[in-house]
């Protein structure tokens, strides 16, 4: 079995050095999301914070109106002769899926961001 690479770094898991890995796939994984650091010649803790939750915000926002979005099954009536079980609308239903896990996955990622910003000293 070939060893699992990082889908971000591309090393193995045992080059990889620190704990952290999260599966993503059966034969990936992704190095855990990296927090800013906190110094006096870059952006203030607070800016950063700022910058994140507005940022979490907008991803919010974005899930909610996709929500609104999501496709009903009146708007995919039968769309051609071969559309006889519907097939439109669970195409379009799984496709709305896939965008709300994204948004889900950037959501989850800020918020790791956001988290670490805070409980950084500095």
């Amino acid at each position: 079995m070939t060893p699992k690479k990082c889908v971000v770094c591309g090393l193995t898991a045992p080059e990889h050095g620190y704990p952290g890995v999260t599966a993503v796939a059966d034969h990936t994984f992704s190095c855990p999301v990296k927090i800013p650091s906190i110094h006096t010649n870059g952006t203030s803790k607070e800016e950063l914070m700022n910058l994140n939750l507005a940022a979490v915000d907008a991803v919010r926002k974005a899930m909610e109106a996709l929500a609104a979005a999501a496709p009903h099954g009146r708007d995919f009536y039968i769309q051609d002769d071969q559309d006889h079980a519907g097939c439109a609308y669970k195409v379009a239903a799984a496709e709305h899926q896939v965008r709300a896990t994204s948004l889900g996955a950037i959501f989850d990622e800020l918020n790791v961001i956001v988290e670490g910003i805070y409980l950084t000293n500095g």
